[in-house]
């Protein structure tokens, strides 16, 4: 395969128009953003020109993000509510992603699998930048959107050597190494080179070049770390090898943000609808959608089966043929410590968020299928004024008051309660029968409990104090009656806290249209 250098290939490829151009409308907004003090109406106007950029400009001020009362239906009014810095991206954003068109080649690029990509990497990315990096959520999303315009352009220069690499990957859309073994190159330099050339802001440039090595990015350093998670997250999201993408995106979350495995998982399962809601802004459809929660947990499956595979073949090569019976014992053994570990929170030695939500759907399951009059009832504990905690003894005295309330309000439960921590200095209790009355007496001996329990650093004493929210419900329609029951034991909780906190509120409910 006698292929050009890169810079041949940008250049033939640009004159021979094979490369996508920027139209004249998105010219003027890269050349508006560029300018710190651009007026608010001198860029509404710009994108009303463009009648397709302006509708999903509206669609978007339409959204739950940024809709507050009725709907908008006149764009400048929508450009205000979004607000400069937002409209700035955002239409920089859309411009290039409409230039970014389907190839007009008949490469076997997966067009539809690149779009679900990119759109679920912003999302994703927005989403992470909103928890550790507020500043750069606006640019986070546009390099999530654009992360691999350069395969875009690879499928339209080189459309029958890309093929080539696209028929060997193992994954939906080739990988950089993919295109780095045939090539020398990969897309994220092509995407340098045709984002340069279209005068787009050095940040964003960066960022879109060296999300997969964010020590390169300089000044976009952060930004690229966090699209790498975003990336890793979209690709668990969209393809079939989950537990491994899982058991990466826990790894960066942990290591680049000091975001635990558990808020991870509650990110993951937000995603859902704000994906959905860009897919319709850039008229997009993405297939076979499902439950985010039941994709995070067939993905912590996955990852024990795949740990579980890897301790089987490691005992394999060491054990003989007339120790099988041992090694077969030894192998079940080992599977339920997988299996064990999977569902368990690292630091409190309590169940995990994933080990929760599985038990609490199995209880629903049975409760649907074999109905009585005792119902399901959930506590939530949050220890109170933990932060004050960690800012005043530091992060390893509040781990350890997180260990020490788990081990005493577990030792306070009967064999049949099931724990859990929830998130953060938050933990779950579940109850597989009882009634309103039984919950408010247990969540009053577990307050006492976490009350009475006694900190020591250096030479001294100090104690916490937690608050609870409860609720029950007795008769189910559906599993995701679950979601309700848990919404609702949250809200007592706020209440809880609202009223002083250490105390407990309660409540009781029905879903509608019962059996």
């Amino acid at each position: 395969m006698n292929l050009p250098s890169r810079k041949e290939l940008i250049s033939n490829a640009v004159k021979s128009g094979k490369l996508p151009s920027l139209p004249s409308v998105a010219m003027e907004i890269v050349r508006l953003c560029k300018s710190d003090d651009v007026p608010l109406d001198k860029l509404a106007h710009v994108v009303s020109i463009d009648p397709s950029l302006a509708a999903k400009i509206l669609r978007l001020a339409n959204t739950a993000k940024y809709r507050r009362n009725q709907e908008l239906t006149d764009l400048h009014r929508a450009c205000f509510v979004l607000g400069l810095k937002t409209l700035k991206i955002m239409s920089l954003g859309f411009s290039v992603a409409e230039a970014a068109e389907r190839p007009d080649s008949d490469c076997c690029f997966d067009y539809d699998a690149y779009w679900a990509n990119s759109i679920s990497c912003a999302v994703a990315a927005r989403e992470l930048a909103k928890m550790v990096e507020p500043d750069w959520e606006n640019e986070a999303f546009f390099c999530g959107l654009l992360g691999r315009v350069g395969q875009l352009a690879m499928a339209r220069a080189i459309p029958e050597d890309y093929d080539d690499i696209i028929d060997a990957s193992r994954t939906l859309l080739p990988t950089s190494e993919d295109e780095l073994a045939a090539f020398g190159f990969d897309h994220h330099e092509l995407a340098e080179q045709l984002l340069s050339l279209w005068e787009l802001p050095e940040l964003l440039v960066s960022a879109v070049t060296y999300w997969n090595q964010p020590d390169n990015g300089g000044e976009a350093k952060r930004i690229c770390q966090i699209v790498r998670l975003a990336d890793r997250i979209s690709r668990l999201i969209h393809e079939r090898e989950k537990g491994d993408h899982l058991r990466q995106a826990y790894m960066m979350a942990e290591t680049d943000f000091g975001i635990s495995q558990a808020e991870l998982d509650d990110l993951i399962v937000i995603l859902n609808e704000e994906i959905n809601s860009l897919a319709r802004i850039l008229d997009v459809k993405i297939e076979n959608q499902s439950e985010y929660q039941q994709l995070v947990d067939d993905a912590r499956e996955q990852m024990a089966q795949i740990s579980l595979q890897a301790a089987m073949e490691l005992e394999t090569t060491s054990i003989d043929l007339e120790h099988e019976r041992e090694r077969s014992s030894r192998l079940e053994s080992r599977s339920e410590e997988l299996l064990k570990k999977s569902q368990m929170d690292s630091l409190t030695g309590v169940a995990n968020r994933g080990a929760f939500d599985s038990k609490l759907r199995k209880l629903i399951a049975a409760k649907i299928a074999d109905s009585n009059s005792k119902g399901i009832g959930v506590l939530m504990l949050d220890v109170d004024h933990f932060k004050v905690v960690n800012d005043t003894y530091g992060h390893l005295v509040g781990d350890r008051v997180l260990k020490e309330v788990a081990t005493a309000v577990k030792n306070s439960l009967r064999p049949s309660d099931f724990m859990a921590r929830y998130g953060g200095e938050e933990f779950v209790i579940l109850f597989a029968q009882t009634g309103l009355h039984e919950l408010k007496n247990v969540a009053e001996r577990t307050r006492k409990v976490v009350e009475d329990v006694i900190i020591m650093h250096e030479g001294k004493a100090f104690g916490v104090t937690a608050s609870l929210g409860g609720a029950i419900c007795r008769e189910f329609n559906e599993i995701s009656d679950g979601i309700e029951l848990i919404k609702l034991a949250d809200e007592c909780l706020y209440n809880a806290k609202k009223a002083g906190r250490n105390r407990c509120s309660f409540t009781e409910f029905a879903p509608v249209n019962t059996r």
